[in-house]
């Protein structure tokens, strides 16, 4: 088997991604409506498959019997993952907080007097600490923040059965579970695009992180699969066809298809996700450099600090036009970024000096 300790392709992917998203979330809240990729929410569906391949690349590296202690590895395991994304969602999270303080936290603390202002506070403790995905609470502050909740609830509950069950969970529950699920979607609500929709014992968005977290755990298994076998040049260009046909075909229903045609994207990602991490296609490595790797840092960034630049210009621009949204919520948002993740490298270096 080809392994490779970084896979560059899967950064820049991410970094599409979260442009996706960003642009989806610009045009929702503009009067003059008119945006592309009005389905660009779908691009969620990446970040928790390649979670879900990547959980089982954490759990390959350890011991087959070394299960004593499952509870325990499994908080370390999310517990590490928080970690890693904690300051820039911690630092946006405060962001959005002061500008609804500024903009209306006061004039509802000087409208409605002490109590109305602190239980709305209040309130905003289940977005703070990524639980309100558990039980779909209704009063937050940030919805982006859902993914990173509905991620690492779900994290807690699948990966102790795939660190237990390893390859009987990839090919058989993962597989029963990401059917079911889409299966129970489309039932009841033919729209694979929810989130705090009530799904029985859980949300959408939990059923959909669920989802994605186990079609990650199927896709590593085809992934190595790919990775076992030898190409010759043309096959490698056949899978390098394949990757462009799959991201095109996506795209195309992130920005012309319907909540209903969204159910064919994880069917898409599951043969996106697999041959990207199988790094077996052509042109794979061209992108493992450090501008990938950069790109791949961004995303997160990007994902998380453009519902601070979005709430910004629409409060004090809130009839601007699609296009000059575009610019100024963008260009603010790489601001945000730069200063975000100049604070954090800048933080990092001193904490190792010390």
């Amino acid at each position: 088997m080809k392994n490779k300790r970084y896979i560059g392709e899967v950064d820049f992917f991410k970094f599409i991604f979260a442009l996706i998203i960003m642009v989806m979330h610009i045009a929702q809240m503009n009067i003059h409506s008119g945006g592309i990729f009005p389905r660009g929410g779908l691009g969620c569906e990446y970040f928790f498959m390649v979670s879900g391949y990547f959980m089982c690349t954490s759990i390959a590296k350890q011991e087959d019997d070394n299960i004593a202690d499952l509870g325990g590895d499994t908080i370390r395991f999310v517990w590490g993952k928080f970690q890693r994304i904690s300051f820039p969602f911690i630092v946006s999270f405060m962001m959005y907080f002061l500008f609804w303080l500024y903009s209306r936290g006061v004039p509802l603390l000087l409208a409605k007097g002490k109590s109305a202002f602190l239980m709305r506070v209040l309130n905003m403790i289940p977005n703070a600490t990524l639980l309100f995905m558990s039980f779909g609470y209704e009063d937050v502050l940030s919805n982006i923040s859902w993914y990173i909740s509905a991620m690492l609830l779900s994290m807690l509950l699948l990966y102790p059965l795939a660190r237990r069950f390893r390859r009987n969970f990839y090919l058989i529950g993962a597989v029963n579970i990401a059917f079911f699920g889409t299966s129970y979607l489309y039932i009841n609500f033919e729209n694979y695009k929810v989130m705090r929709e009530n799904c029985g014992i859980m949300t959408g968005g939990m059923l959909r992180a669920i989802i994605g977290l186990c079609v990650g755990c199927m896709a590593y298994e085809f992934s190595n699969y790919l990775k076992d076998k030898d190409y010759t040049l043309a096959q490698e260009l056949l899978l390098s066809l394949t990757d462009l046909f799959l991201i095109g075909s996506v795209l195309f229903v992130m920005h012309r298809g319907n909540y209903r045609t969204g159910f064919v994207v994880p069917i898409l990602m599951f043969f996106l996700v697999s041959i990207v991490t199988s790094g077996r296609n052509y042109f794979s490595k061209y992108f493992d450099n450090k501008a990938s790797k950069l790109l791949g840092q961004l995303s997160l960034y990007i994902y998380l600090l453009h519902v601070v630049a979005r709430k910004i210009i629409y409060f004090y621009r809130p009839r601007i036009r699609m296009g000059r949204a575009y610019i100024a919520i963008g260009s603010l948002t790489a601001i945000l970024v730069i200063l975000v993740m100049g604070s954090e490298y800048l933080l990092k270096k001193r904490a190792a000096k010390a």
